[in-house]
Parts: C-alpha cells; sequence; structure tokens
C-alpha cells in the first residue's frame, strides 16, 4: 500500500513538473535577451575597457561624429553584433514551438580614438549642401579624416569642396584641398594647387591653371589618379548630359575628343512650348518636368542628344542657319530641324524595329493624339487604320505634285475641335479622334 501510494504521488507531481520543463524549453528562451555594452578608450599605446556611459555623458562636436569628453578630443566607432537572433513572423508557423532554447544576445562595442587636436582650436567643415560629410576636424596644426591625421594638409587653408552642380558630385563630394594639395577621403592626390580647385565633372578637375584628366579605379572607391591634360584649356566647362564638357577648342564626350569647335562654344537647347511658328502642335509646358528630358547640346556642325537612362549619345548634322525646335507631347519627345521631324524616343532606340527617321512635312504641321502628326498631305506617323488620310505621301519618296493637299479651315479653341480640308473631304479631329466626312454640303459621315 505504500508503495502505490508513493508512486501515484510521484506521478502526480511530475505532470505539471514536466509542463513547466516543456514551457521552458520551446517558449520562455524564445523570447530571452540579455544585452551587453562596452567601451575601449585607445590613447598613447594603451586600451581602457569601461562600462558604456549615457550619451548626455558626452559632447558632440559640432554634429560632427568626434566627441569631447575628458577635455579631450575623440573618434568613436561603434560595432554592433546580435546572436541568435529572433526574426519577426507572421505566418501560421509562427504559431509553432521555437526550437531555439539559446537566448538572444545584443553586444555593443564602441572604439574611442584619442586625436591629436587642440579643444581650444577645434574647427569643423560642415555646410549645408548635397554631400553628407561629417568626418574631418582639425585645429591650427593638424587635420583629420575619420582618425587619421592627413600627412602634410595645411590646417588654415584647408577646405572640402562644395559641388555646385549635380554634376560635381559624385567626384566633388569626396574631395578637399589646401593650397598645396587635393585630397580625396583623406588620402593626397599629389598635384600642384596653382589657384581655385573646381571639378568639372567625373571626367576632368581644375587645379587653377592646369586641367587634369580623372581616371577612376575599378571599385569606385580607391582614390582617383589625376593626368594632365595640357591639350585642354581651363575655361572647360560642364554640358547638360553624361560626361559632356567643352572648352573653346573642342566637345569632349568623358575624355575623349569628340567634335572640333574652331573658338565657339556648343550650347544647350531648351524645351519649348508653345512652338513658335507651329500653333496647332499642342506640346506640354516646358515648366513640366514629370517625364525625364533628353540632353541636346547645339554646335555649328551636329546636335548631340542623349537621353539620362541610358547613357547613348547619338548626334544629327546641322548647319548653324538651321531653325531648330525642343518639345514634348504627352510622353514622347521630338525635335523639329527646319522642315525635319524627329521622335528621339524612337531616334535614341537601339531597337532596329522603331520608326525610322527623320520624317519630312511640308509648312503646316499639327499634332493630335500623342504620336500622330498631319501635314498638307496626310497622318505621320499614324499607328492605326482608321486615322490614315489617304492622300499622304512623303517628300522623301516622290516629287510628284499632289492635286489634294490639306489645308487648315479653322480651330475652336473652347472645344478642341479642328477642320482641315482638301478638294474632296473635309476632316474633323476631335477628342484626339480622327473623322472624315465626305460630302462638305451634307457632312455625311464617311464609315
Amino acid at each position: 500500500m505504500k508503495n502505490k501510494i508513493n508512486k501515484n504521488t510521484l506521478t502526480i507531481t511530475n505532470r505539471p513538473l514536466l509542463t513547466i520543463l516543456i514551457s521552458f524549453m520551446f517558449i520562455s528562451p524564445g523570447y530571452s535577451a540579455f544585452d551587453s555594452c562596452k567601451e575601449y578608450w585607445h590613447a598613447d599605446g594603451k586600451v581602457k575597457k569601461k562600462a558604456c556611459k549615457k550619451d548626455s555623458e558626452y559632447q558632440r562636436i559640432d554634429k560632427n561624429i568626434y566627441v569631447l569628453y575628458d577635455n579631450k578630443i575623440w573618434y568613436p566607432i561603434s560595432d554592433n553584433k546580435t546572436y541568435n537572433q529572433r526574426k519577426s513572423c507572421t505566418s501560421v508557423i509562427c504559431m509553432a514551438p521555437n526550437m531555439n532554447i539559446l537566448p538572444e544576445i545584443r553586444r555593443e562595442k564602441t572604439h574611442y580614438y584619442l586625436l591629436d587636436i587642440n579643444p581650444q582650436k577645434i574647427k569643423t567643415f560642415n555646410k549645408e549642401n548635397s554631400c553628407l560629410r561629417k568626418f574631418y576636424i582639425s585645429d591650427n596644426v593638424n587635420v583629420y579624416y575619420n582618425d587619421k591625421k592627413i600627412k602634410g594638409a595645411d590646417p588654415l587653408t584647408f577646405q572640402l569642396y562644395h559641388p555646385e552642380n549635380k554634376y560635381q558630385e559624385d567626384l566633388g563630394c569626396q574631395l578637399a584641398w589646401d593650397k598645396n594639395n587635393i585630397y580625396m577621403n583623406g588620402i593626397s592626390l599629389n598635384v600642384q594647387v596653382t589657384g581655385k580647385v573646381r571639378v568639372i565633372n567625373s571626367s576632368f578637375i581644375s587645379t587653377g591653371q592646369h586641367i587634369y584628366a580623372v581616371n577612376w579605379p575599378e571599385d569606385r572607391t580607391s582614390p582617383v589618379h589625376l593626368t594632365l591634360r595640357r591639350d585642354v584649356s581651363t575655361d572647360l566647362d560642364v554640358l547638360p548630359g553624361t560626361g559632356l564638357s567643352a572648352d573653346q577648342n573642342n566637345l569632349f564626350y568623358h575624355q575623349q575628343i569628340i567634335e572640333s569647335l574652331s573658338g565657339s562654344k556648343p550650347v544647350a537647347v531648351q524645351k519649348t512650348c508653345p512652338i513658335p511658328g507651329y500653333p496647332l502642335l499642342r506640346c506640354v509646358p516646358s515648366e513640366d518636368s514629370t517625364f525625364t528630358d533628353y540632353y541636346i547640346t547645339r554646335t555649328n556642325k551636329n546636335l548631340w542628344i542623349q537621353r539620362n537612362i541610358p547613357t547613348n549619345l547619338k548626334k544629327i548634322a546641322i548647319t548653324p542657319q538651321d531653325n531648330i525646335h525642343y518639345f514634348r507631347i504627352s510622353y514622347k519627345h521630338y525635335i523639329i530641324i527646319n522642315n525635319a521631324l524627329y521622335s528621339l524616343n524612337d531616334y535614341l532606340s537601339n531597337d532596329s524595329h522603331q520608326k525610322h527617321n527623320p520624317f519630312i512635312f511640308s509648312d503646316f504641321l499639327m499634332s493630335y493624339y500623342s504620336e500622330n502628326f498631319i501635314d498638307r498631305y496626310g497622318v505621320i506617323l499614324s499607328t492605326s487604320e482608321d486615322r490614315t488620310i489617304a492622300n499622304r505621301r512623303s517628300l522623301t519618296n516622290t516629287s510628284e505634285k499632289k492635286q489634294y493637299n490639306l489645308r487648315h479651315e479653322k480651330y475652336n479653341k473652347k472645344t478642341g475641335e479642328i477642320i482641315l480640308r482638301d478638294n474632296t473631304h473635309r476632316y474633323y479631329i476631335q477628342d484626339e479622334k480622327l473623322e472624315k466626312i465626305e460630302d462638305i454640303r451634307t457632312k455625311k459621315h464617311t464609315k
């Protein structure tokens, strides 16, 4: 009887104990976490280990990464790691027991490196611009980048380069300079400064009296190498687009000469709307920049055309007397050169199945829909058969004089209705649709 009672007692008392153990193994440890925080202070070749202090015990210096503590300047580097990290879960599987019995451990380490900077002579280089740089500090003797002293830097003339436009940012945001040298992320580029440093773009830089070509490493993180270019004059300036620049003698694409200029600098062709001489082109106002524009540079010999993405560059031969207009209709971009119409979306495409350019038109040109135009010979760039006027013929394919020429008859600004006519038909363009009326007297619509 005694043994039976003991057996039952063990069974009863062990059930809740077993439940507690299972819960501890599968549930409780999954939510356990331990935090540790240590500081390592590096000074004079020694390292002191301390417990982490509150942020309020440190004084940040002018929004830089550097701190003032114990009347000394320190550069901090944090190293945070999490072990046995629990991942968030929102699916049904989250209801299953957590088999990971190890607790989550979060370890924070911060190393502080002492700098040879006089706290009473601190100079920082913050300035509101497109670059986010908080890793320079100096006094009247030394200049530091992060925790590295910049060898040979002159603290009295040392300054960060501040880009003036987007073409300078790729290189300019990494540069600093003084009266002697140019530095990239704290490393000397070993070039002589002979005036004001000026970044042209990511391909060229001026050091005052000289122009240098910028040679980038493959990883684009190591310092660049600068090569003196004696064939480039100091009036070199950037042009809209990727890699375009020009001096009074040459037009450059990256570092290659692509056109001789003979003393006449290129100009950028701006988008216009309304278009002078073409009142029936329904263009988008030039201040509307919803879609990516094209970069168009005009010289005496060529138009150089480039889109931001991809960065292919194409040209169209012109003369100084050519009349040029750049405009947008809906999401399409176009150029008119005299009586030639170019669709830039097609012209810069590498797809051989795209429409051919240019389209030659008469002195009369009107648009309807986003990619349809009409001149006195009919519809240009029509995408469907029901929008075609049959008597259109390209002036590039025939010299035959047409008996039936379209002419503009009426345009109602209130309704947007446009009426054209030839010798036999009248054509209505309303709500971006083209309809033809065969009998002018009865205005009977043809199907």
